[in-house]
C-alpha cells in the first residue's frame, strides 16, 4: 500500500482539533472503524495505546506509540502488530481563513500478502474522511468556529 496525505481548512481553531485528534479514548465513540483504544502508558510527549480496529471483514489488534507536539503535530505509528508499516501523521495550522488548515499522511502497508489484499489500497477519499470524522465531531461537541486570522 502507498501512502498519501491530503489536507484541507476546518472551521475550528487549532487548539481544538489537536486535543480530539489527541482524545484516542474517544475514538470508538465517533471514529467508525474503531472499536478499542486503551491508553496504557502515557507521559508528556505522547502515550502507547492498544486499539483494535475493523474494516470488515478485518478485524485487527495493535499497538501504537503517538507522539504529541503541541500544537502543531501528531504522529502515530504501529509498534505491534500485522503491519510491516503503519503511520498516521497530523499536521496543525492556523489558516488565513477562519479556522485551521489540516494535513494527514497516511501509509499503511500490512506484513500479510493476505491482509493487503483484503485491504486493498489506502486511498485518498479514506485520508480525506478521517479529517471529515474529526470535523464532524468538532461540530457534535459545538465547539466555537474560529476567527479569522488578521
Amino acid at each position: 500500500m502507498g501512502g498519501y496525505q491530503v489536507s484541507r481548512t476546518v472551521p475550528y481553531d487549532r487548539d481544538t482539533m489537536f486535543d480530539l485528534v489527541a482524545e484516542v479514548e474517544r475514538y470508538p465513540d465517533f471514529v467508525p472503524w474503531y472499536r478499542r483504544a486503551r491508553v496504557r502508558n502515557r507521559s508528556a510527549g505522547g502515550y502507547v495505546t492498544d486499539q483494535v480496529i475493523a474494516f470488515d471483514p478485518i478485524r485487527q489488534a495493535f499497538t501504537s506509540q503517538t507522539t504529541l507536539h503541541r500544537p502543531h503535530t501528531i504522529e502515530i505509528r504501529a509498534t505491534s502488530g500485522p503491519f510491516r508499516r503503519f503511520l498516521f501523521q497530523w499536521a496543525f495550522h492556523p489558516s488565513r481563513e477562519n479556522g485551521c488548515d489540516i494535513s494527514v499522511t497516511v501509509d499503511i502497508d500490512f506484513a500479510s500478502a493476505v491482509l493487503r489484499k483484503m485491504a486493498g489500497t489506502v486511498s485518498r477519499s479514506f485520508a480525506n474522511k478521517c479529517i471529515e470524522v474529526f470535523e464532524r465531531e468538532a461540530a457534535k461537541r459545538a465547539c466555537a468556529p474560529a476567527a479569522a486570522v488578521a
